[in-house]
């Protein structure tokens, strides 16, 4: 009995002795890795170490919602941050691992059910999203539970909408604010790219805002990782790389018989040598390899883009955007070691860039190429097409030596007259341009700032509420240039004319105010392009912004909705004549009293029908920022109220309705159902819907009736869903809206003005952008 009893206890010892240097494995970092992880995960890290539960939230949009097709839809666990934490997980914890707080629907909440030390994980991601978007979970529900560590990735749709870089670093600022005045840490993951067709288009058109998140990151001394990084994915197959090392080696070989033949001459005794081939066998391949630099940089690209592509691999659906779970997979390993080691170290460096305009033909891009490693490196170069600028002359391949730089010259063209109409920066003067670099070894996109020289404008934008009278449109021509600078200016919009003279030292700017005199009567909305024309030294600039105008509305007031794209008909003219059974159209009214907010919809000449498919007749999303009045004239963001239905009349069904939905600062579950919304028939042949929104979920604001200062944000955009014999799907849904939208709807920024009153003041909301 006794020797069974020691037996066991010497069993059990082993075990433990096991299971100690198992641990002691799994949780010892490098001392540099702890530093590491204390920098950037103080809070984390801290419990970790004590192998104490961690809280994380994620806020991104559809990547890191994990969409994708079959049993990969919407899985938390096999998205690439949940495979980091198990990463995270695994190297602090034993048992333990990842547990998702409510997952999708059928959806598993963890791996493996083992009993354990756990990270817990809130997915908070929503598809189609945008960076400010972040600010609307962060602002209500994403710190209840007190997390330790936010995760943020956001820039595919920021990218795909045109968002501008502004906005976008300053919604980054206040997340890094907000999440610090909570306590947690925090990291950053710059967007993955897309490789839709063109690849030499849409492999760069995240990168802008890839690189303005690092630049962001790297200003706050919070940790980023960049999604979009080719080289964590693809490995160059330079078949030309063994050809390469034989010429080397024959060189290296004539170098030595050359040697040798000189010590002979000079009475030195020469060595023994085993016989070599005079010339190298050359191989049949290098007819395969064109010595043409811009075919094999051609093929090169190719392979860049093929390898890429499989990680989209959806069976017999084509989807470039939303990668696969091998993808998140490999992803998330990745950034748990670039968080532990650091970025791995390019062997080139890309520094001292300049961008010099050459009046609106073309523009010069310039920048230092290094070699910063100890060997010869042959580099590829591979511009990619920007948003307004495609290449038009570059260098293929260079050939560095150790430690040796070269200047790099690229000659753009403008894209188009887009590209002038609204397309320049506007607030730092400096345009991103994507680079693909390559090696025979490694691929990786260089993003490249550069600052317009000799001269840019840089604009005072944004939107700004209750204008009266007259607006001063104000603007600065930066000398950009060491050099003074001077030249004329001329500027024009809707009918207005300005001009005038600039004179600035070499990185000074001249104020430039254009005082705009706002319509008293007729128009309530105005839209175009404000052109902005300077000469200087022979040589003609453009810098046009595009300006959007609407006059406030009131209370039983009739407002015409415009029809078309809301994102480009720009220039157009807008038909003011209101719609009525002998004019097709959309009206809309607003009403409200103490118990709710009334909004109507009368179609007039439209044949409402069913869309096939199951979709509805018609869908309205209407956004209202329901701050009270000093808040709502800061930055937020709104969501947008659904309601849709079929063409018969009767009930239509509202949408769920977020927290936030009414402004930055509501925290409220809604019961959709209080929302009443009808569609019904009128005599006249029209059709009416009707919503009345309960007055009590507008809770923050001060409901001041018949005060013009009482008032919401509020715009609507209202889709009916017509037949056209010319569509694949045999109709199409046709939109109707109040303001012309240059703007995500959900920005406070893209909303008119609702008066609470039947008098509303003679006030203008104006958008430059």
């Amino acid at each position: 009995m006794i020797a069974s009893v020691l037996r066991c206890s010497f069993l059990l010892a082993l075990i433990a002795i096991g299971v100690t240097s198992l641990r002691a494995n799994d949780y010892d970092l490098s001392p540099e890795q702890e530093e590491r992880m204390k920098k950037f995960l103080p809070r984390t890290y801290a419990k970790l170490a004590k192998r104490n539960p961690v809280h994380v939230v994620s806020l991104g949009d559809s990547v890191m919602t994990m969409y994708g097709y079959g049993d990969e839809y919407n899985n938390t666990l096999l998205a690439y941050q949940t495979v980091f934490l198990n990463e995270l997980s695994s190297q602090f914890y034993y048992p333990g691992g990842v547990r998702v707080i409510r997952p999708g629907k059928g959806k598993p909440e963890k791996l493996n059910e083992v009993v354990g030390v756990e990270i817990t994980l809130q997915n908070l991601s929503r598809g189609g999203k945008l960076m400010f978007h972040a600010l609307q979970p962060l602002t209500t529900q994403a710190f209840e539970n007190k997390p330790d560590l936010v995760m943020v990735s956001f820039g595919i749709n920021d990218a795909t909408l045109n968002e501008g870089l502004e906005k976008y670093r300053k919604s980054l600022e206040e997340i890094i604010a907000l999440v610090r005045a909570n306590g947690a840490d925090l990291l950053l993951f710059g967007p993955s790219l897309t490789v839709e067709d063109p690849p030499e288009e849409l492999l760069a058109l995240t990168r802008p805002y890839a690189n303005a998140m690092r630049e962001v990151a790297v200003a706050n001394e919070v940790w980023f990782a960049d999604l979009g990084d080719l080289n964590w994915f693809v490995r160059l197959d330079d078949r030309s790389a063994h050809l390469n090392a034989a010429k080397k080696e024959a060189e290296k070989r004539k170098a030595e018989e050359a040697k040798a033949q000189t010590e002979t001459e000079t009475g030195a005794p020469s060595p023994v040598t085993a016989p070599v081939h005079k010339s190298p066998v050359i191989s049949p391949m290098l007819e395969q390899l064109d010595p043409d630099p811009e075919k094999r940089a051609a093929k090169l690209f190719n392979q860049v883009v093929d390898d890429y592509r499989k990680f989209f691999n959806h069976g017999e659906i084509v989807d470039w955007v939303h990668p696969d779970a091998n993808f998140h997979r490999q992803l998330g390993k990745r950034i748990f070691k670039e968080l532990l080691n650091g970025e791995k170290a390019l062997p080139w460096k890309v520094s001292n860039s300049n961008l010099i305009m050459e009046g609106t033909k073309q523009c010069v891009l310039t920048y230092d190429l290094e070699n910063t490693t100890k060997d010869e490196q042959t580099i590829t170069l591979l511009p990619l097409v920007a948003r307004h600028w495609k290449p038009l002359q570059a260098p293929t391949r260079l050939v560095l030596q150790p430690g040796k730089k070269t200047e790099v010259k690229i000659t753009w063209l403008p894209r188009s007259e887009e590209t002038f109409a609204g397309g320049m920066p506007f607030s730092d003067a400096s345009i991103c341009f994507s680079i693909m670099h390559a090696n025979t070894e490694m691929v990786h996109i260089n993003d490249i700032d550069a600052m317009i020289q000799p001269l840019a404008v840089v604009w005072d934008l944004g939107t700004r509420f209750n204008l009266e009278n007259t607006v001063e449109l104000q603007a600065r021509v930066a000398n950009t240039s060491k050099n003074p600078i001077k030249g004329t200016w001329e500027a024009a919009f809707s009918g207005q004319k300005w001009n005038g003279t600039f004179n600035a030292a070499g990185g000074e700017a001249s104020p430039i105010n254009l005082p705009f005199a706002l319509p008293s009567t007729g128009a309530t909305r105005l839209k175009g392009i404000l052109t902005m024309t300077l000469v200087s030294e022979g040589l003609t600039y453009r810098f046009d912004r595009k300006v959007e105008l609407s006059r406030n509305m009131g209370l039983k007031q009739e407002v015409k909705l415009v029809k078309g794209n809301p994102a480009t008909d720009f220039g157009q003219p807008i038909d003011e004549k209101m719609p009525d059974a002998d004019n097709p159209g959309v009206r809309f009214r607003a009403d409200a009293d103490s118990n709710a907010l009334y909004l109507t919809w009368e179609v007039f000449g439209a044949n409402m029908m069913d869309a096939p498919g199951g979709q509805p007749a018609y869908l309205i999303d209407t956004n209202i920022d329901a701050r009270s009045y000093g808040k709502r004239l800061t930055p937020g963001a709104t969501d947008s109220l659904r309601i849709s239905g079929a063409a018969a009349d009767g009930d239509g069904r509202v949408g769920a309705l977020q927290p936030w939905v009414f402004g930055t600062g509501y925290a409220m579950f809604y019961d959709a159902k209080k929302v009443q919304a009808k569609l019904s028939s009128r005599p006249d042949g029209s059709r009416r819907i009707s919503v009345a929104l309960p007055r009590a979920y507008l809770y923050l604001h001060e409901w001041k009736i018949g005060n013009g200062n009482s008032q919401l944000g509020f715009n609507t955009y209202l889709s009916l869903w017509q037949k056209d014999a010319a569509s694949p799907t045999g109709g199409a849904f046709e939109t109707y809206f109040i303001t012309l939208g240059g703007l995500h709807r959900d920005q406070v920024d893209a909303l008119n003005v609702l008066e609470l009153t039947d008098k509303p003041t003679n006030r203008w909301t104006m958008r430059l952008y």
